[in-house]
């Protein structure tokens, strides 16, 4: 269905890069606001009605996600600008403010306090910006600018501040960097040209001036390497003298105003956020306090006309008391830098983009380097809540309790019903929780079918109320025909978010005009209705037009059992019974009926039965005569099998045909009827949760069964199915079990030292009554499960992908996992075909070039998975039909070309429909073994001397070309025979899967309680056995096993000038001297000793004490003199 695909194409394209925008942009998303969240969220509403197959509902939320993605981009952009914006303006404006100081401090008249001291009151009260820039001092357009740019950082400052952008602030976002851009390219401008008239001027015409104009842009880091060389070469020649006159530096009556003015302004971009002058609230400044700083430059100013200060020289000590706060202000920003916990993460960014301008040159501080890695642990920790809140959103969005049998599993059309006005109730069971007023119903289902409230087609979601479910019902089209429908019935929230959504099927009314056949179980002929449906019976329209009824069976959890043997001759009259044969679970009994319909005049019918063969042809294996009476509506066909001739076992897995001959007192007249029987998924009567894997435990909920058919069991074999390379690693597991109404938990556990060995993925699926991996998914630790998505793959076997060559074990263990919806829906449409037009062609590429690489193809065909043969009848004339479902997914490779020589193959496959690759799985490396050859061992990475204590780790490296390791075992030989005996292994690593053939290299721990505790020379062995469990020679190694040691250190204290004589000595060993106090040898009084009991000695005074010396914990043997003729024992505390 191309019309479906499309959108579903779409959905995931989406998903992906919404997923993406996330992660690249992970530093932005708290800047974003809720776009992102509400993009998944339609997008996840999108993926739910497209499970169910609400295509309509689906394209609705898709157009939503879409906007709100493109929302998403746009923000992106606008705010990924104001971000490098501000980075740049708060890097650069320092600089450039430092030069137009300079600039504005070379025109002596601009230094006078007279045009300055109005300005300043000014600029306190409004705490750095001029009410009207045209009639401030500032008279040069690039002045403007520069002012115009540092208010603009501060205002960017200020709403970057915010975390959450919400469209009132995005929009003031783009307004400040439009103007910002403008000031910024106008600035540039100015710039650039001053830089050009310089370079203009011949190296050899430059003036004094000039001179000092070059020397101030060379102090401007922001110049491009041409400019700056031209600038340069301009500097070096011979410097005409700098030093101001006395004249002119008394006429600069305020030297330095300038210089602390534009310090002052760039020291304001370092405060948090900036309100307007109008804002009587002002904000807490941080390490910048703006109004001491205007309130000192405004003293400045107007110093010598205060006359209150005591000094002779008031100007002077307010420029020194200025230019000190300025300085402290600087260091009080870096300072901040150091320790993180006096700033937030974004006044750390912002504050350490302003410390670049501390040092006047290119050279960022270094201090950088750890701001740098805070931004970016910032980043890993965003995208890690990220993950984490996408879990947490999905848990939020599962059903609620209360609706686990909300719906009905089937809505069918009884025959009467649809005569009266072709319409069936929907009938819902919402318990009064749902009745609160924030729950809505959406529905949407497939071509001429129509659900109405109170006789109008629902059209938009309705609130759930008693009256809304009561009134709801299901519409038919005349010509709906017999194939089964659907209706997609899904439960709002207050968002408009599917919490719910499933697909209940819709089963029309069949024609009363046409004969049926129907299979029922003993006892059900009583209580059957002949004018509705039956689920099991179910009639279908298959996409050529022709009806086909599906007999519905459920799967079988026992298998086919072999006769009863016969008795053995000569045994006696009185000799013990044999025991009773088992019942075989795989076999149910069901006899075909005869549904004849109404005014019918037929005196007779004729039938024979026509199986299908794999092919498509057809072959009779059953034929009865029935006489009809007047009043038959329901007549059994109990064919009978004679004992001359043996009944006829027969494959059903394709179909089979009853050919009705129908005898009256017109002309006969012959009708064919078509059955293709079928499973019922496990789906429809045992409800599933989803696989939770965290904290090292993987579980799974089991619901109640249904009870959808009466042939189904009450109580269901369940049994969870792990890779074997995770089921290895389980530490304790509970996977198999029987359910029924009360449920069950199925999980296994897992060692926390195993993480690595857990990181996944893992196709993990749940077995139901012999119906291999019904349910699928594949898992993560802590990540919540996903549906197993669309593809082929091969699956090993248990043992692993390991074969031995000649073996019985054919290589038909290897399985092709096909999971294509398009496949599934195909089979649905049409049950009666059995082509597929679809082949898997596959290639066993070898490793070594010299060997050969077969490959081939072979067709898929319906059923592939599926097996029903009829094997007797009953004396009743019930059928006795066996059936098996090995998988529904799974085509076994038993017919391949196998690798006739033994090596490792790598196994390419591929699902191709017509001269197109659907699906390429994955290459699965396999190995092909002999038992005449021997895996290599060897143990590596073990010292030779091992100190007695802890637990003992070896290394161990195997190989085996073909069919790689299954199983190592270390351990010592304690007999001295060579040997591992099973009682001498000590450690082993059993490995499983693909594990086999890539893993070569394995770290064991022996544990230090099993190991020998004798000192002395000790033989290490290991083994390890190949794929098919062929052993290797022994590897060994002799290590030396030696008592642990610990550092020792002798000192004694308050001798003064005097020397003293101490001894230790290990119980058993002999004594070693130290000499303590003024002759006392540092490197001779520290020493390396075994670990034990040992006695030091003062030999002066001959006592004695007794310390304990332990592996591996250095000791300082410590012996005080205050008293020297009896000396204590400080250390180690007696």
């Amino acid at each position: 269905d191309k019309s479906f695909a499309t959108p579903c194409n779409a959905v995931f394209r989406l998903r992906v890069g919404l997923e993406d925008f996330a992660a690249r942009n992970s530093d932005l998303l708290p800047r974003l606001g809720t776009d992102l969240d509400k993009a998944l969220q339609h997008t996840t509403a999108a993926e739910r009605w497209l499970e169910q197959g609400a295509g309509d509902h689906a394209r609705a939320q898709f157009q939503l996600a879409e906007t709100f993605h493109k929302a998403l981009a746009t923000n992106e952009t606008l705010i990924r600008h104001a971000v490098l914006l501000r980075a740049r303006l708060m890097i650069e404006l320092p600089d450039l403010a430092r030069w137009v100081a300079h600039r504005m401090e070379a025109d002596p008249t601009r230094c006078q306090q007279a045009p300055l001291s109005q300005p300043a009151k000014e600029l306190l009260n409004s705490r750095g910006r001029f009410a009207n820039l045209d009639r401030s001092p500032l008279k040069e357009q690039e002045e403007k600018n520069l002012l115009r740019m540092i208010l603009g950082a501060r205002k960017l400052n200020q709403l970057l501040g915010v975390i959450s952008h919400d469209a009132k602030t995005r929009t003031a976002l783009a307004e400040v960097c439009r103007k910002l851009d403008g000031e910024y390219e106008a600035f540039q401008a100015t710039f650039d040209r001053y830089v050009d008239e310089l370079n203009q001027v011949p190296p050899g015409d430059i003036t004094p001036f000039q001179w000092r104009e070059v020397d101030l842009l060379m102090m401007v880091p922001w110049i491009s390497t041409t400019d700056r060389s031209e600038l340069r070469t301009r500097l070096l020649t011979i410097r005409p003298s700098t030093v101001n006159s006395d004249a002119e530096t008394r006429q600069r009556e305020l030297a330095g105003v300038w210089q602390a003015f534009w310090a002052i302004q760039t020291l304001s971009l370092a405060v948090p956020a900036t309100t307007d002058s109008t804002d009587k609230k002002r904000p807490a400044e941080g390490p910048v306090e703006l109004e001491t700083l205007w309130t000192l430059w405004d003293e400045f100013i107007n110093a010598s006309a205060a006359g209150q200060e005591r000094s002779g020289h008031p100007t002077m000590v307010a420029r020194l008391r200025l230019g000190r706060e300025i300085n402290r202000a600087w260091r009080r920003i870096a300072d901040d830098l150091d320790d993180p916990a006096r700033t937030s993460p974004a006044q750390v960014q912002q504050q350490a983009l302003l410390v670049r301008s501390l040092d006047g040159a290119d050279a960022p501080d270094p201090r950088l380097d750890r701001v740098d890695s805070i931004v970016q642990v910032n980043r890993d920790t965003t995208t890690q809540n990220l993950l984490k809140q996408r879990e947490d959103w999905s848990l939020r969005r599962q059903p609620p309790e209360w609706l686990k049998t909300w719906l009905p599993q089937r809505i069918e059309c009884a025959l009467k019903t649809a005569r009266a006005d072709s319409s069936h109730d929907i009938r819902l069971s919402i318990p009064d929780q749902g009745l609160d007023g924030s729950w809505k119903l959406a529905f949407e289902g497939s071509s001429k079918i129509h659900p109405t409230l109170n006789g109008q087609k629902i059209t938009a979601p309705l609130s759930v109320t008693r009256e809304t479910i009561d009134g709801l019902r299901i519409q038919l089209d005349k010509d709906v025909g017999h194939s089964r429908k659907w209706l997609a019935i899904a439960l709002l929230d207050k968002s408009g978010f599917p919490v719910a959504v499933e697909r209940v099927p819709v089963i029309p009314p069949f024609d009363p005009t046409k004969w049926r056949i129907v299979f029922l179980a003993d006892g059900e002929s009583t209580t059957f209705r002949i004018d509705q449906q039956s689920g099991r019976n179910e009639l279908v329209t298959t996409a050529s037009g022709t009806p086909v009824a599906i007999l519905r069976l459920p799967p079988s959890a026992g298998s086919p059992v072999d006769p009863m043997p016969a008795a053995a001759p000569g045994k006696a009259a009185g000799d013990k019974a044999p025991a009773p044969k088992k019942p075989d679970s795989s076999v149910l009994q069901l006899t075909p009926f005869l549904v004849r319909p109404e005014n019918d005049d037929s005196k007779s019918v004729s039938v024979k039965v026509l199986r299908r063969t794999s092919d498509g042809k057809t072959q009779q294996f059953l034929q009865g005569e029935f006489p009809l009476k007047q009043s038959d509506r329901l007549l059994p066909l109990t064919f009978q099998s004679t004992d001359k001739k043996p009944f006829p076992q027969a494959e059903l897995s394709h179909g089979f045909i009853f050919e009705l001959e129908l005898r009256g007192n017109s002309e006969s007249k012959t009708v064919a009827y078509r059955i293709q029987p079928d499973f019922w998924h496990p789906r429809d009567f045992l409800r599933v949760g989803n696989p939770q894997f965290q904290d090292f435990r993987l579980s799974l909920e089991l619901g109640q069964q249904f009870g959808i058919d009466p042939l189904v069991p009450r109580m269901l074999d369940v049994e969870l199915i792990l890779p074997s390379e995770l089921q290895t690693l389980a530490r304790d597991s509970f996977l198999k079990t029987r359910v029924g109404s009360q449920g069950e938990t199925l999980y296994v556990e897992f060692d926390e030292a195993d993480l690595d060995r857990l990181a996944g993925p893992w196709p993990i699926g749940l077995k139901v009554n012999g119906y291999p991996r019904a349910f699928s998914w594949t898992i993560e630790h802590d990540f919540p499960a996903a549906t197993r998505p669309a593809g082929l793959r091969v699956i090993a076997p248990q043992k692993g992908p390991i074969f031995e060559k000649g073996s019985r074990d054919k290589p038909g263990r290897l399985l092709f996992d096909i999971n294509s919806p398009e496949l599934d829906q195909q089979n649905r449409r049409d049950p009666w075909q059995i082509d597929t037009g679809r082949t898997i062609r596959y290639r066993f590429a070898a490793r070594d070039p010299k060997l050969v690489s077969p490959s081939g193809l072979f067709a898929l065909r319906y059923p592939v998975h599926k097996r029903f043969d009829l094997v007797g009848l009953g004396k009743t004339g019930a059928w006795e039909i066996r059936r098996r479902v090995d998988d529904h997914h799974i085509v076994a490779a038993g017919d391949i070309r196998f690798p006739t020589r033994p090596g490792r193959y790598s196994l390419e496959a591929v699902l191709e429909t017509g001269d197109r690759t659907t699906f390429q799985a994955p290459p699965m490396e396999i190995g092909i073994d002999t038992a005449r050859s021997k895996p290599r061992v060897a143990i590596t990475g073990v010292a030779g001397r091992f100190e007695l204590g802890p637990d003992f780790k070896v290394e161990v490296t195997a190989d085996d070309a073909e069919s790689g390791i299954r199983q190592l075992a270390v351990g010592f030989d304690t007999d001295k025979d060579g040997k591992l005996a099973e009682k001498e292994i000590l450690a082993t690593r059993q490995l499983a899967g693909t594990d086999i053939l890539t893993t070569s290299r394995v770290t064991l721990t022996l544990p230090a309680a099993k190991i020998p505790q004798a000192v002395g020379k000790h033989e290490l062995l290991a083994s390890a056995t190949n794929g098919i469990n062929v052993s290797s020679e022994h590897a060994n190694r002799t290590i030396t096993f030696v008592l642990a040691k610990a550092m020792v250190v002798v000192t004694g204290k308050r001798l003064g000038l005097r020397s003293a004589k101490l001894t230790l000595q290990r119980t058993g060993g002999n004594p070693q001297e130290f000499i303590v106090g003024r002759r006392a040898n540092a490197k001779k009084n520290r020493t390396e000793v075994m670990a034990g009991e040992y006695t030091v000695t003062d030999t002066a005074t001959g006592k004695k004490w007794k310390i304990t010396i332990k592996p591996r914990v250095n000791v300082a043997v410590t012996v005080d003199y205050s008293n020297p003729k009896a000396p204590q024992l400080t250390e180690p505390a007696p």
